[in-house]
This record gives structure tokens, C-alpha cells and sequence, in this order.
């Protein structure tokens, strides 16, 4: 993705899971700011790279996590 100062960026949530429930986000947008909002939305204030983290839970305790940079 591309970030522009000032200019929101979303995220789109692409995971899968093959397992009954209801599972749980936490975004770490690298800005600052977090969310468990399955595609967030935010703004960054500077050009600059920024370490993007997703992490599923499922309700069974299953764990995965993403690590993407936004430049």
C-alpha cells in the first residue's frame, strides 16, 4: 500500500478460516493507533515506511499473525 500524508488508507482483510466462531482482530497500524475493526481505516502523517501488524484469534485460541510495510 501507499501512504500518503493526511490521505486515509484502508486496509483490506483477507485471512480465512476453515473452523467454527467468531474470530477476533487486532490491527497495529504503525502509526500509533490500533483497531479490532476487521478493515480499518487511518491516516498517516508523514511520508515515511510503517510497520503494519494483523493478528486473528479464533475462539478455539488459534493465533496467526501478518506483518506488512506501508511506504
Amino acid at each position: 500500500g501507499v501512504a500518503c500524508p493526511g490521505a486515509p488508507v484502508s486496509f483490506m482483510n483477507t485471512s480465512t478460516y476453515s473452523g467454527t466462531g467468531n474470530l477476533a482482530y487486532s490491527w497495529s497500524l504503525g502509526n500509533g493507533a490500533n483497531s479490532i475493526a476487521l478493515q480499518p481505516t487511518t491516516v498517516y502523517p508523514e511520508s515515511g515506511n510503517y510497520q503494519v501488524q494483523l493478528q486473528v484469534s479464533s475462539a478455539e485460541g488459534c493465533v496467526s499473525t501478518v506483518n506488512k510495510l506501508v511506504s
